[in-house]
């Protein structure tokens, strides 16, 4: 234990509560210096899918939207296994469609702060509208640009989502700074 509590970050609150960090366990299990207790971060991610498509499978409706995202995140983030998209796509849209009570947030907000066009691309098959906008005004795009994540910027574009819309709450300025940035990284892969 005490070579486990060395390598991996931890505190201990006033009630002798050890808790460990997520990321730095995460790190632990996947580094090569781990021979004992090593796991893949491709098979960590599977058995994270695993895990989330059980709950789904057991839960009720509203355990789908609750875990869709983290799912998408670990089918993403493991390789994209056939299987697993699989069982993802076959999700009923309209759970897939809905939007978080508290945030006004779809999915699809969620998976444009996500570094992967693949996820996103298998999601926009599942959205008519990709301009949704959540209670703070943003969309999609805009949050996508706000990350810096220019090709699913771009994705949305292609889409049809709209980098001139006016919300309420919310300039788009940051979408329109992402569409130049797609523009001069279009320009450079082209050069």
């Amino acid at each position: 234990m005490g070579t486990l509590m060395r390598k991996v970050n931890f505190k201990v609150d006033w009630t002798n509560t050890v808790t460990l960090y997520h990321l730095s366990l995460a790190e632990w299990l996947a580094s090569n210096s781990n021979k004992k207790f090593r796991v893949s971060k491709k098979a960590g991610h599977e058995i994270f899918c695993d895990y989330f498509f059980s709950l789904i499978r057991d839960g009720d409706a509203s355990t789908l939207s609750m875990h869709i995202l983290t799912l998408a995140q670990h089918i993403a983030y493991g390789g994209m296994k056939e299987a697993y998209v699989q069982k993802f796509l076959h999700f009923p849209s309209q759970n897939v469609n809905t939007s978080d009570p508290l945030s006004n947030r779809t999915l699809l907000h969620f998976v444009a702060t996500i570094n992967s066009t693949d996820v996103l691309e298998r999601i926009l098959r599942r959205f008519r509208f990709v301009d949704c906008v959540d209670d703070h005004g943003k969309t999609p795009a805009s949050l996508a640009a706000e990350h810096g994540l220019v090709d699913n910027l771009a994705l949305l574009v292609t889409r049809g989502a709209k980098v001139n819309l006016k919300t309420n709450k919310f300039s788009h300025r940051h979408v329109q700074k992402g569409l130049e940035g797609c523009l001069r990284a279009s320009k450079q892969r082209l050069w």
